[in-house]
C-alpha cells in the first residue's frame, strides 16, 4: 500500500546543504521507539497544542493538508472544527512510522468512521469521508507542486532537518496563496542542564568539550528566519517545562527511549565511563531538586506563518497615527482613574494601604 519516494527524489535535487545530522541513525532511533512503546508526553502535548493553535484562526480549511511528523492519530483526535478538508497527506520517513500511525487511526473507531484511507492511485473515488493518503518522504525532498497546499502542520520533525532554510523554501513554494504553515520544534533551552553537565566534566578532563546533545534552534532563530524567506503574519511563542527525573540515566534512557537519541555526524567516538559517572555527579550537585530528583528542562517552540496574498492584514505607514501615546494614557486615566500601572517594587506600606479591615476580618481591596 505504501512506498517511499524520497530516494528518487534525492536524485533530482542538486541542492547540497551542509550535513549536521546523520538521517539513518535517527530513523534507526525512531524504530527502536516503536518497538519500547513508552509515551512520548512532548509529542502528546504538541499535538494537542498544535490543534488548539489552529483553532484560533479565523479561516476555513478545506483544501489539501499535509501533516508531517509522529502523532496524526492524536491531532486527527483534536481537529479543530474550522478544519473540514478533502484530504490529508500523512508524510513520515519510513514505511515503518506511517503503518504505525495508521495502526492508531484503523484502531480507532470514532477515526475510523471519520477517515478513509487510500492511496494515491484512488483518490479519484468520491466520499464523504475525509481522505487520509499516506506518503513516504522526506523533509528535504518534498513531493508536492507549487501551490497544491492549503495548510503544512509540522509535528517536532525539523529539529532533525540538515538545512532547515531549505525545507521551509520548499514548504512555502508548495502553499496556495494565503496558505498556513504551522508547527512545533525544540528550542534552544532543551537540555540544557544535560549540555552543561557534560561540558563541564569534558573540559575538566581533556580540556575542550565536545558536542553530545543536539542543537537546537532559539525562538528569535526561528522568528527571524521565517521573515527572512518572507513568511506573512509570523507568530512564535515558546513553552519551557521542568520535568523530574530519577536520575540521569532515567533520563538518558527516556530521550532514548522516544527516539530523540543523538544522530550527530560530528561527535566524539565512544564515551568513557569516567566520563559519565562525573557527567553523573555534576549534574546531580547542580541540579538535584528538594524531592532528591534531577530536573530537566524541555522547551517546544510552537509558530505559525502565511503565504502572501493580497487580503491578508498589512501594517500602517510609519507616521500615520491620529492617537499619541500621551492621549491614550490620559483616556485611560479618565475611564478607571484609580487604576495606574505602579513600577517598582511593593514594600510593607504600600501592601498596608491596600488591606481594609471589616468585621470579618482582612481582604484586599477592590
Amino acid at each position: 500500500m505504501l512506498f517511499k519516494i524520497s530516494r528518487y527524489f534525492s536524485k533530482q535535487t542538486s541542492q547540497k546543504t551542509k550535513q549536521i545530522f546523520d538521517r539513518e541513525k535517527h530513523i534507526i532511533n525512531r524504530q527502536y521507539a516503536l518497538r519500547t512503546k513508552i509515551e512520548n508526553i512532548f509529542l502528546k502535548q504538541s499535538s494537542i497544542t498544535l490543534a488548539d493553535n489552529l483553532s484560533s484562526i479565523r479561516k476555513q480549511y478545506d483544501g489539501n493538508i499535509a501533516y508531517f511528523g509522529q502523532g496524526a492519530a492524536q491531532f486527527l483526535q483534536n481537529l479543530p472544527n474550522n478544519l473540514s478538508p478533502k484530504t490529508i497527506y500523512l508524510c513520515d520517513l519510513e514505511l515503518d512510522f506511517l503503518e504505525y500511525s495508521l495502526q492508531q487511526i484503523q484502531n480507532d473507531e470514532q477515526l475510523k468512521g471519520k477517515f478513509k484511507i487510500l492511496k494515491v492511485s484512488e483518490m479519484t473515488s468520491q466520499d464523504n469521508k475525509t481522505i487520509l493518503v499516506p506518503i513516504c518522504c522526506d523533509e528535504d525532498f518534498w513531493p508536492f507542486l507549487d501551490g497544491h497546499l492549503q495548510l503544512i502542520v509540522s509535528n517536532m520533525n525539523l529539529h532533525w532537518v540538515n538545512d532547515l532554510q531549505v525545507v521551509l523554501i520548499k514548504w512555502l513554494e508548495s502553499l496556495e496563496p494565503d496558505g498556513t504553515l504551522v508547527g512545533s520544534i525544540f528550542g534552544s533551552d532543551t537540555l540544557q542542564e544535560l549540555r552543561i553537565s557534560y561540558s563541564l566534566a569534558e573540559n575538566e578532563r581533556f580540556g575542550g568539550v565536545s558536542q553530545h546533545v543536539s542543537p537546537f534552534i532559539s525562538i528569535t532563530e526561528m522568528g527571524n528566519l521565517l521573515t527572512r524567506l518572507k513568511f506573512t503574519l509570523p507568530t512564535i511563542c515558546t513553552e519551557r517545562n521542568l520535568y523530574e527525573f530519577d536520575s540521569i540515566y532515567h533520563l538518558m534512557q527516556y530521550i532514548q527511549d522516544i527516539g530523540e537519541g543523538e544522530a550527530l555526524i560530528q561527535k566524539r567516538i565512544g564515551t568513557f565511563k569516567q566520563t559519565i559517572q562525573s557527567v553523573s555527579a555534576i549534574y546531580e550537585s547542580l541540579f538535584k531538586n528538594e524531592n532528591m530528583k534531577v530536573n530537566s528542562t524541555f522547551e517546544q517552540i510552537y509558530f505559525s506563518a502565511w503565504k502572501y496574498h493580497e487580503s491578508q492584514a498589512k501594517p500602517k505607514s510609519r507616521g500615520s497615527a491620529t492617537v499619541s501615546l500621551q492621549q491614550l494614557q490620559k483616556e485611560i486615566h479618565q475611564i478607571a482613574p484609580e487604576d495606574k500601572i505602579i513600577f517598582g517594587t511593593l514594600t510593607e506600606d504600600d501592601y498596608q494601604e491596600n488591606i481594609i479591615k471589616d468585621e470579618k476580618g482582612t481582604k484586599k481591596k477592590n
